[in-house]
């Protein structure tokens, strides 16, 4: 039953029959969510517990961080990554995003430049190496106070075109705002996701992908009753 936890947190807004059952706001429906799951106080006091620590640990994986407390790497491939691209842009932005906005956003960005010359396509390829040349030291680089890599100053200068003009094509595609220093490390990491998915074929990590463990609790508190139905999953 842990994919079906898992479903339950990382479910879109946009999918609820109920919005006030969202998860990320639980906070502000903790009645609506305890009768309809039928939880005690105690039940729901853990969950909220767990889902935080949840959500902390995939708001940090989506900014390069990985901690593996509750959430680990895989290690496996995804299968039939074309299929399922509009999947995995939907987990990484949070909300639903049909196989036609993403094929629109293809289309937008293959008929279109940056700036000059600069491609998209080749915006995220130089994004992807740079993250591979770097490793666990790119964030670090990319924050830097003196940068001399002529790559990382390129990536810096066009990153807040590229999410602008992804923005203005469909505003579904939601980036972290102000696109300041305090948002950087997130937002090259939807682009450097996002352009993993659409461009390369062969790397398929996805922080969709992590395996979850949690404690046999939360099994039997998501068995009993069975109430999964107010979500579209």
């Amino acid at each position: 039953m842990c994919k079906y936890l898992q479903r339950i947190l990382d479910v879109s807004k946009d999918s609820l029959m109920d919005t006030s059952l969202y998860p990320r706001t639980l906070d502000n429906n903790p009645k609506i969510f305890a009768d309809t799951f039928r939880l005690n106080s105690d039940e729901l006091r853990e969950f909220k517990d767990f889902a935080k620590r949840y959500y902390d640990e995939v708001d940090n994986a989506k900014k390069g961080i990985i901690s593996a407390n509750l959430l680990i790497p895989c290690g496996k491939n995804t299968p039939h990554k074309n299929g399922n691209k509009s999947e995995l842009v939907s987990a990484l932005f949070g909300r639903h995003i049909t196989n036609d906005d993403l094929a629109n956003l293809e289309k937008f960005m293959l008929k279109n430049k940056i700036k000059g010359n600069k491609s998209y396509k080749g915006f995220f390829e130089d994004l992807s190496q740079l993250k591979k040349s770097y490793q666990n030291g790119f964030y670090h680089k990319l924050n830097s106070d003196e940068i001399g890599d002529k790559d990382i100053k390129s990536i810096l200068e066009l990153y807040p075109k590229v999410i602008q003009n992804i923005s203005n094509h469909n505003q579904i595609f939601e980036f972290k705002t102000p696109l300041d220093q305090n948002n950087l490390n997130t937002n090259i990491n939807y682009l450097s996701q996002l352009g993993e998915i659409i461009y390369d074929e062969k790397k398929s990590w996805f922080f969709k992908n992590l395996q979850m463990s949690y404690t046999r609790k939360f099994n039997s508190l998501w068995l009993k009753n069975g109430y999964l139905y107010p979500f579209a999953i």
